[in-house]
């Protein structure tokens, strides 16, 4: 804890031994330890302190005693105090069914103390905890804890169905057996600080599998399971404790190539733990004070992804990443033809090969500028050898592009606020053979 000063750690003990045994045990730890042990009297208000409170005081050790070896201790001159579990917790009872075969996933109090009770003995004047015991008696095994008892799916629809509506909250603590096997840690994480949430059906359909979860507050980029993420299988998702400013980017191709279906999630409002957002399916286009969501559709990406980023929106006045998008088919229809990205000079011939886009010969009828800078500009031009003697499409960038904009098509004359299209020696609409890409850097 030394090491790691962010790290808040509870001890949950078993424990059957005496005061003056505990105490004796007590002697043998370092000073500096027993200084980090939660005392209850270095914190005021009607509730628990948040972690950062505990953080910042450095009281992030939490000692609970089921038993006999509770009260305040002494380590030098640090005092120590082991909080009884019946004075702060309740939980359920702790066996899912005589053997594995059997789950009882009912939610009933073990200690014959409602799970909603505002207070307990209390005598910190404080709600109780919660722990969700989720574990078989016995002839439970690795395999069988992996599949079922620690399984993200069942842990969830029994926190949703069963424990929340008992306890009027979520657990804090969740006990289970084989902690290697399964889901629960993950799980456990985005309770507790907030993440993501894939279901394998459209609109987060509890009747169909939890896909994968995993917390906020860091980037990823990860593909082929990771996370507990089976490949092909998600198809919505929610948010929970997620901030302002977060990208959530899905891939169809598990190298993140963008001739392939991709989507960009941008959370715009921060979505606060205990909040849940929810997007229905991964293949519409829509903005609102929530969400924005860009979707580049080949042949569709729900139940397709096989690769998952999650970083930061860029800000408005960031184009490192600016690109184009173009389309098989006018107004940005069929599949994708190839994504060119837009922040440095380049040329190149399409055709298989010619580039490392795969910018097919003679395909190209629409694009989706994604990100541009104001005075940047590209062309398409008929001519494979670069020259202008079949037909050019001149693109002109009149204002910062933060948010997708489409040219219909690349066959017609088009000027307003943000972009000129300039046809030049006749349209090439499915001719291009050649483009050039001018970004202002």
């Amino acid at each position: 804890m030394q090491a790691n000063r962010t790290a808040v750690v509870t001890l949950h003990l078993e424990s059957y031994a005496s005061a003056e045994q505990m105490q004796k045990s007590l002697n043998l730890v370092k000073p500096e330890l027993a200084a980090m042990v939660f005392d209850p009297e270095a914190f005021n208000g009607s509730d628990w302190p948040v972690l950062q409170e505990m953080i910042n005081k450095n009281k992030r050790l939490i000692i609970i005693s089921d038993r006999y070896s509770h009260g305040n201790f002494t380590v030098g001159d640090q005092r120590v105090n082991i909080l009884k579990s019946t004075d702060i917790e309740v939980e359920n009872t702790y066996d899912l069914g005589l053997t594995v075969l059997d789950h009882d996933w009912s939610c009933a109090s073990r200690n014959n103390v409602p799970l909603d009770s505002p207070l307990i003995n209390a005598p910190l004047a404080w709600p109780p905890l919660f722990v969700m015991n989720q574990i078989h008696g016995w002839g439970s095994t690795l395999a069988h804890a992996a599949d079922v008892d620690n399984n993200l799916t069942y842990l969830q629809r029994r926190v949703e169905n069963e424990c929340y509506p008992a306890s009027q909250k979520k657990p804090n603590y969740i006990a289970i057996d084989f902690s290697a096997g399964g889901d629960a840690y993950r799980y456990a994480a985005t309770l507790s600080q907030g993440g993501f949430y894939f279901y394998e059906r459209q609109n987060a359909d509890r009747d169909g599998d939890t896909v994968c979860t995993f917390p906020a507050g860091r980037e990823y980029d990860f593909k082929h399971g990771a996370f507990g993420c089976e490949n092909d299988e998600m198809q919505s998702m929610e948010l929970t404790g997620v901030g302002a400013g977060t990208r959530i980017s899905l891939f169809d191709s598990p190298d993140a190539n963008k001739s392939d279906d991709f989507t960009y999630i941008d959370v715009k409002r921060t979505i606060p733990l205990g909040e849940v957002l929810k997007l229905a399916n991964f293949n519409s286009n829509y903005s609102n004070e929530n969400v924005a969501v860009n979707t580049f559709y080949n042949n569709g990406l729900g139940g397709k992804i096989s690769r998952v980023k999650v970083g930061k929106t860029p800000v408005a006045t960031d184009f490192s990443e600016a690109e184009i998008v173009f389309h098989e088919g006018s107004k940005a229809t069929e599949n994708i033809v190839c994504t060119v990205p837009f922040a440095k000079h380049d040329q190149f011939k399409m055709g298989a090969g010619n580039n490392p886009y795969g910018c097919d010969n003679d395909e190209i009828r629409s694009a989706t500028i994604v990100r541009a800078k104001k005075g940047s500009y590209f062309s398409l031009v008929g001519n494979p050898n670069g020259t202008f003697n079949q037909g050019k499409a001149a693109v002109t960038i009149k204002q910062d592009i933060v948010s997708p904009k489409v040219i219909d098509t690349f066959d017609k004359n088009f000027e307003d606020s943000v972009i000129h299209v300039e046809i030049l020696g006749g349209g090439v609409d499915g001719k291009s053979s050649y483009g050039y890409f001018e970004p202002v850097q």
